[in-house]
Protein backbone atom coordinates (compact mmCIF):
# COMPACT_ATOMS: atom_id res chain seq x y z
CA UNK A 1 0.00 0.00 0.00
CA UNK A 2 1.50 3.32 -1.07
CA UNK A 3 1.32 6.68 0.66
CA UNK A 4 3.30 8.68 -1.92
CA UNK A 5 3.39 12.14 -0.40
CA UNK A 6 5.99 14.46 0.99
CA UNK A 7 4.22 14.36 4.35
CA UNK A 8 4.63 10.60 4.59
CA UNK A 9 8.25 10.80 3.50
CA UNK A 10 8.82 13.21 6.35
CA UNK A 11 6.99 10.92 8.77
CA UNK A 12 9.15 8.02 7.72
CA UNK A 13 12.25 10.12 8.19
CA UNK A 14 11.12 11.24 11.62
CA UNK A 15 10.21 7.73 12.77
CA UNK A 16 13.29 5.91 11.56
CA UNK A 17 15.91 8.63 11.82
CA UNK A 18 16.40 11.59 9.52
CA UNK A 19 19.55 10.17 8.02
CA UNK A 20 17.84 7.02 6.81
CA UNK A 21 15.55 8.90 4.47
CA UNK A 22 17.71 11.87 3.52
CA UNK A 23 18.68 10.42 0.16
CA UNK A 24 15.18 9.23 -0.65
CA UNK A 25 13.62 12.53 0.36
CA UNK A 26 16.11 14.56 -1.64
CA UNK A 27 15.54 12.52 -4.78
CA UNK A 28 11.78 12.40 -4.31
CA UNK A 29 11.46 16.14 -3.75
CA UNK A 30 13.69 16.89 -6.71
CA UNK A 31 11.63 14.59 -8.90
CA UNK A 32 8.41 16.22 -7.69
CA UNK A 33 9.79 19.70 -8.31
CA UNK A 34 10.91 18.78 -11.79
CA UNK A 35 7.61 17.15 -12.62
CA UNK A 36 5.65 20.10 -11.26
CA UNK A 37 7.82 22.53 -13.21
CA UNK A 38 7.24 20.60 -16.40
CA UNK A 39 3.50 20.85 -15.82
CA UNK A 40 3.70 24.56 -14.90
CA UNK A 41 2.01 23.85 -11.60
CA UNK A 42 2.78 23.93 -7.91
CA UNK A 43 4.62 21.04 -6.33
CA UNK A 44 2.64 17.82 -6.50
CA UNK A 45 4.60 15.25 -4.48
CA UNK A 46 2.85 12.17 -5.75
CA UNK A 47 3.62 9.13 -7.82
CA UNK A 48 1.08 10.25 -10.42
CA UNK A 49 2.99 13.47 -11.04
CA UNK A 50 6.28 11.65 -11.14
CA UNK A 51 4.82 9.41 -13.82
CA UNK A 52 3.53 12.38 -15.79
CA UNK A 53 6.91 14.04 -15.64
CA UNK A 54 8.62 10.85 -16.71
CA UNK A 55 6.24 10.45 -19.62
CA UNK A 56 6.73 14.02 -20.81
CA UNK A 57 10.50 14.10 -20.56
CA UNK A 58 11.33 10.45 -21.20
CA UNK A 59 11.16 7.51 -18.87
CA UNK A 60 14.88 7.31 -18.37
CA UNK A 61 15.06 10.83 -16.99
CA UNK A 62 12.95 9.99 -13.96
CA UNK A 63 13.74 6.33 -13.45
CA UNK A 64 16.17 6.94 -10.61
CA UNK A 65 13.97 9.50 -8.91
CA UNK A 66 10.87 7.32 -9.19
CA UNK A 67 12.64 4.29 -7.78
CA UNK A 68 13.86 6.18 -4.76
CA UNK A 69 10.54 7.96 -4.24
CA UNK A 70 8.53 4.75 -4.43
CA UNK A 71 10.93 2.97 -2.10
CA UNK A 72 10.68 5.79 0.40
CA UNK A 73 6.90 5.78 0.15
CA UNK A 74 6.70 2.03 0.58
CA UNK A 75 8.97 2.14 3.61
CA UNK A 76 7.07 5.02 5.16
CA UNK A 77 3.74 3.34 4.45
CA UNK A 78 4.95 0.15 6.10
CA UNK A 79 6.06 2.20 9.10
CA UNK A 80 2.63 3.83 9.30
CA UNK A 81 0.70 0.62 8.88
CA UNK A 82 2.74 -1.11 11.53
CA UNK A 83 2.99 1.92 13.77
CA UNK A 84 0.08 1.26 16.10
CA UNK A 85 1.05 0.63 19.73
CA UNK A 86 -0.78 -1.07 22.57
CA UNK A 87 0.36 1.23 25.36
CA UNK A 88 -1.14 -0.84 28.19
CA UNK A 89 -1.65 -4.59 28.27
CA UNK A 90 -1.15 -7.48 30.68
CA UNK A 91 0.48 -10.11 28.50
CA UNK A 92 1.02 -12.48 31.42
CA UNK A 93 -2.74 -12.65 31.98
CA UNK A 94 -4.03 -13.16 28.44
CA UNK A 95 -6.41 -15.97 27.62
CA UNK A 96 -4.19 -17.88 25.21
CA UNK A 97 -6.66 -20.70 24.54
CA UNK A 98 -7.42 -19.52 20.97
CA UNK A 99 -3.69 -19.56 20.28
CA UNK A 100 -2.86 -23.01 21.59
CA UNK A 101 -1.62 -21.44 24.81
CA UNK A 102 1.11 -19.70 22.86
CA UNK A 103 1.98 -16.09 23.67
CA UNK A 104 4.09 -16.07 20.50
CA UNK A 105 0.96 -16.72 18.45
CA UNK A 106 -1.06 -14.05 20.27
CA UNK A 107 1.64 -11.46 19.68
CA UNK A 108 1.94 -12.49 16.03
CA UNK A 109 -1.82 -12.01 15.64
CA UNK A 110 -1.38 -8.44 16.88
CA UNK A 111 1.64 -7.81 14.69
CA UNK A 112 -0.30 -9.04 11.67
CA UNK A 113 -2.86 -6.25 12.12
CA UNK A 114 -0.18 -3.60 12.54
CA UNK A 115 0.73 -3.56 16.22
CA UNK A 116 4.42 -2.75 16.43
CA UNK A 117 4.99 -2.46 20.17
CA UNK A 118 3.48 -3.56 23.47
CA UNK A 119 3.82 -2.11 26.96
CA UNK A 120 3.29 -4.96 29.41
CA UNK A 121 2.16 -3.51 32.71
CA UNK A 122 2.85 -4.88 36.17
CA UNK A 123 0.11 -4.92 38.81
CA UNK A 124 1.81 -6.58 41.80
CA UNK A 125 5.11 -7.91 43.00
CA UNK A 126 4.10 -11.49 42.27
CA UNK A 127 3.67 -10.94 38.54
CA UNK A 128 6.39 -8.35 38.18
CA UNK A 129 9.07 -10.90 37.40
CA UNK A 130 6.87 -12.54 34.75
CA UNK A 131 6.34 -9.15 33.14
CA UNK A 132 10.07 -8.50 33.07
CA UNK A 133 10.78 -11.93 31.62
CA UNK A 134 8.30 -11.35 28.79
CA UNK A 135 9.88 -8.00 27.99
CA UNK A 136 13.33 -9.59 27.92
CA UNK A 137 12.07 -12.31 25.58
CA UNK A 138 10.44 -10.09 22.95
CA UNK A 139 12.23 -7.03 21.51
CA UNK A 140 8.92 -5.30 20.75
CA UNK A 141 7.68 -5.58 24.35
CA UNK A 142 8.55 -3.11 27.11
CA UNK A 143 7.63 -3.38 30.78
CA UNK A 144 6.54 -1.35 33.76
CA UNK A 145 6.99 -1.98 37.47
CA UNK A 146 4.32 -1.18 40.01
CA UNK A 147 1.60 -2.26 42.39
CA UNK A 148 -2.03 -1.66 41.45
CA UNK A 149 -3.80 0.62 43.94
CA UNK A 150 -6.61 -1.88 44.57
CA UNK A 151 -4.28 -4.77 45.45
CA UNK A 152 -4.37 -5.38 49.22
CA UNK A 153 -3.32 -8.93 50.12
CA UNK A 154 0.06 -8.72 48.49
CA UNK A 155 3.70 -7.85 49.08
CA UNK A 156 4.09 -4.11 49.66
CA UNK A 157 7.23 -2.87 47.89
CA UNK A 158 9.48 -0.33 49.52
CA UNK A 159 10.95 2.56 47.61
CA UNK A 160 14.20 0.61 47.32
CA UNK A 161 12.32 -2.41 45.98
CA UNK A 162 10.74 -0.32 43.24
CA UNK A 163 14.01 1.37 42.37
CA UNK A 164 15.83 -1.94 42.06
CA UNK A 165 13.20 -3.62 39.89
CA UNK A 166 12.56 -0.57 37.72
CA UNK A 167 16.26 -0.08 37.00
CA UNK A 168 16.03 -2.97 34.55
CA UNK A 169 16.67 -1.75 31.01
CA UNK A 170 13.34 -3.11 29.71
CA UNK A 171 11.35 -1.04 32.22
CA UNK A 172 10.16 2.23 30.73
CA UNK A 173 7.52 3.25 33.28
CA UNK A 174 6.39 3.05 36.90
CA UNK A 175 2.92 1.65 37.49
CA UNK A 176 0.30 1.00 37.28
CA UNK A 177 -0.25 3.10 40.34
CA UNK A 178 -2.74 5.65 41.55
CA UNK A 179 -5.94 5.60 43.59
CA UNK A 180 -9.01 3.38 43.39
CA UNK A 181 -11.84 4.33 45.73
CA UNK A 182 -14.33 2.12 43.90
CA UNK A 183 -12.77 -1.15 45.01
CA UNK A 184 -11.27 0.05 48.28
CA UNK A 185 -13.54 1.20 51.11
CA UNK A 186 -12.77 2.59 54.55
CA UNK A 187 -9.35 3.97 55.42
CA UNK A 188 -7.40 4.70 52.26
CA UNK A 189 -4.32 6.24 53.82
CA UNK A 190 -2.23 3.19 52.93
CA UNK A 191 -3.29 3.50 49.30
CA UNK A 192 -2.29 7.14 49.15
CA UNK A 193 1.10 6.36 50.72
CA UNK A 194 1.67 3.60 48.16
CA UNK A 195 0.87 6.09 45.42
CA UNK A 196 3.36 8.61 46.80
CA UNK A 197 6.05 5.93 46.99
CA UNK A 198 5.60 5.13 43.31
CA UNK A 199 5.81 8.79 42.31
CA UNK A 200 9.03 9.17 44.29
CA UNK A 201 10.49 6.13 42.54
CA UNK A 202 9.51 7.54 39.16
CA UNK A 203 11.12 10.88 39.92
CA UNK A 204 14.33 9.28 41.16
CA UNK A 205 14.62 7.12 38.04
CA UNK A 206 13.30 9.73 35.61
CA UNK A 207 10.66 7.35 34.28
CA UNK A 208 7.02 8.31 33.56
CA UNK A 209 4.04 7.10 35.56
CA UNK A 210 1.10 4.93 34.54
CA UNK A 211 -1.88 6.23 36.52
CA UNK A 212 -5.00 4.31 37.44
CA UNK A 213 -7.73 6.44 38.99
CA UNK A 214 -11.30 5.47 39.74
CA UNK A 215 -13.71 7.57 41.76
CA UNK A 216 -10.66 9.31 43.19
CA UNK A 217 -9.77 11.99 40.68
CA UNK A 218 -9.57 14.88 43.15
CA UNK A 219 -7.09 13.12 45.43
CA UNK A 220 -5.20 11.72 42.44
CA UNK A 221 -4.55 15.17 40.99
CA UNK A 222 -3.75 16.60 44.42
CA UNK A 223 -1.13 13.96 45.18
CA UNK A 224 0.39 14.24 41.70
CA UNK A 225 0.88 17.95 42.37
CA UNK A 226 2.16 17.51 45.91
CA UNK A 227 4.71 14.91 44.84
CA UNK A 228 5.85 16.95 41.82
CA UNK A 229 4.86 14.28 39.31
CA UNK A 230 5.11 16.88 36.55
CA UNK A 231 8.86 16.29 36.61
CA UNK A 232 8.35 12.91 34.92
CA UNK A 233 4.82 13.07 33.51
CA UNK A 234 3.06 9.93 32.43
CA UNK A 235 -0.28 8.65 31.22
CA UNK A 236 -3.79 8.56 32.65
CA UNK A 237 -4.55 5.02 31.59
CA UNK A 238 -7.98 3.77 30.51
CA UNK A 239 -9.36 7.27 30.94
CA UNK A 240 -13.03 7.63 31.90
CA UNK A 241 -12.97 10.81 33.96
CA UNK A 242 -14.21 14.30 33.07
CA UNK A 243 -12.69 16.82 30.69
CA UNK A 244 -11.73 18.94 33.69
CA UNK A 245 -9.66 16.07 35.10
CA UNK A 246 -8.09 15.48 31.69
CA UNK A 247 -7.06 19.13 31.43
CA UNK A 248 -5.55 19.12 34.92
CA UNK A 249 -3.61 15.98 34.11
CA UNK A 250 -2.34 17.38 30.81
CA UNK A 251 -1.20 20.52 32.61
CA UNK A 252 1.00 18.22 34.70
CA UNK A 253 2.52 16.68 31.58
CA UNK A 254 0.30 13.60 31.39
CA UNK A 255 -1.15 11.98 28.30
CA UNK A 256 -4.71 10.66 28.05
CA UNK A 257 -5.11 7.02 27.04
CA UNK A 258 -8.30 5.52 25.62
CA UNK A 259 -9.23 1.86 25.83
CA UNK A 260 -11.96 -0.32 24.33
CA UNK A 261 -14.49 1.49 26.50
CA UNK A 262 -14.64 4.23 23.89
CA UNK A 263 -16.25 1.76 21.46
CA UNK A 264 -19.13 0.93 23.82
CA UNK A 265 -22.53 2.18 22.73
CA UNK A 266 -23.23 3.71 26.12
CA UNK A 267 -19.88 5.55 26.32
CA UNK A 268 -21.34 8.74 24.87
CA UNK A 269 -19.66 11.05 27.37
CA UNK A 270 -16.25 9.55 26.63
CA UNK A 271 -16.89 9.73 22.90
CA UNK A 272 -17.64 13.43 23.26
CA UNK A 273 -14.62 14.02 25.49
CA UNK A 274 -12.12 12.56 23.02
CA UNK A 275 -12.92 15.39 20.62
CA UNK A 276 -11.45 17.83 23.14
CA UNK A 277 -8.16 16.00 23.68
CA UNK A 278 -5.30 17.29 21.50
CA UNK A 279 -4.07 14.62 19.13
CA UNK A 280 -0.52 15.10 20.39
CA UNK A 281 -1.58 14.17 23.94
CA UNK A 282 -3.45 10.96 23.15
CA UNK A 283 -2.55 7.28 23.57
CA UNK A 284 -4.48 4.07 22.87
CA UNK A 285 -4.50 0.77 24.72
CA UNK A 286 -6.34 -2.50 25.24
CA UNK A 287 -5.83 -3.10 28.98
CA UNK A 288 -6.12 -6.71 27.82
CA UNK A 289 -7.31 -9.20 28.88
CA UNK A 290 -9.92 -6.77 30.23
CA UNK A 291 -12.37 -4.38 28.56
CA UNK A 292 -12.54 -5.88 25.07
CA UNK A 293 -13.83 -3.35 22.52
CA UNK A 294 -16.82 -3.79 20.28
CA UNK A 295 -17.46 -6.16 18.56
CA UNK A 296 -15.84 -8.39 21.22
CA UNK A 297 -17.26 -6.77 24.34
CA UNK A 298 -17.72 -9.29 27.13
CA UNK A 299 -15.04 -11.60 25.75
CA UNK A 300 -11.35 -11.80 26.64
CA UNK A 301 -9.42 -8.88 25.24
CA UNK A 302 -6.08 -9.12 23.44
CA UNK A 303 -3.51 -6.69 21.98
CA UNK A 304 -4.70 -7.21 18.39
CA UNK A 305 -7.94 -5.46 19.34
CA UNK A 306 -6.22 -2.11 19.89
CA UNK A 307 -6.96 -1.43 16.23
CA UNK A 308 -10.65 -1.13 17.09
CA UNK A 309 -9.83 1.63 19.55
CA UNK A 310 -7.88 3.50 16.88
CA UNK A 311 -10.65 2.98 14.34
CA UNK A 312 -13.29 4.36 16.71
CA UNK A 313 -11.25 7.43 17.53
CA UNK A 314 -10.62 8.00 13.82
CA UNK A 315 -14.37 7.78 13.23
CA UNK A 316 -15.18 10.20 16.06
CA UNK A 317 -12.55 12.72 14.98
CA UNK A 318 -13.29 12.24 11.28
CA UNK A 319 -9.64 11.51 10.55
CA UNK A 320 -7.84 8.76 8.66
CA UNK A 321 -6.89 5.71 10.68
CA UNK A 322 -3.25 6.23 9.65
CA UNK A 323 -3.24 9.66 11.27
CA UNK A 324 -4.45 8.25 14.59
CA UNK A 325 -1.94 5.39 14.40
CA UNK A 326 0.91 7.76 13.62
CA UNK A 327 0.01 10.36 16.25
CA UNK A 328 -0.50 7.91 19.10
CA UNK A 329 2.70 6.06 18.22
CA UNK A 330 4.67 9.29 18.13
CA UNK A 331 3.19 10.23 21.49
CA UNK A 332 4.16 6.87 22.97
CA UNK A 333 7.79 7.23 21.95
CA UNK A 334 7.87 10.87 23.01
CA UNK A 335 6.66 9.94 26.48
CA UNK A 336 8.45 6.68 27.16
CA UNK A 337 11.66 6.87 25.15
Amino acid sequence: MLYPSKMVLQRGASERGEGVYTEYMTDAEQACNNAAESLSRDIYPSRMVLQRGASERGEEVYTEYMTDAEQACNNAAESLLRGIIDSHCHLDRLDLTPYGNSLDAALDAARNVGVSHFLCVSVDMNNCHSVLQIAHTYPDVSASVGLHPAEQDTIEPSLDDLLKLASDEVVIAIGETGLDYYHVQGDRTWQQERFRCHIRAARELGKPLIIHTREASEDTIRILKEEKAHEVGGVMHCFTETLSVAKQAMELGFYISFSGIITFKNATDLQSLVKHIPLDRMLIETDSPYLAPMPYRGKPNEPAYVKYVAEKIAELLELDYAIIAKATSDNFYRLFC
